[in-house]
């Protein structure tokens, strides 16, 4: 009789290596695609980054007579 942990270790071919750089690689996607995301929201969303507030302050530091 073959022992379980033969059988898992020829189905499952894993080592210690192999296991940190898949966790690091899904870890560095992860990070990208909420740096992409976060840069997607700012460049669609007016609101999201308070770009209506600095328009209103730039038009209210704007005198009548400075255009």
């Amino acid at each position: 009789m073959i022992p379980a942990s033969g059988i898992a270790a020829s189905i499952v071919a894993f080592s210690l290596t192999t296991g940190i750089a898949t966790a690091a690689g899904a870890m560095v996607a992860l990070f990208v695609l909420a740096m992409i995301a976060f840069a997607a929201m700012s460049a669609f969303s007016s609101t999201w980054v308070g770009r209506s507030d600095m328009a209103s302050a730039a038009d209210a530091d704007t005198a009548p007579g400075d255009e």
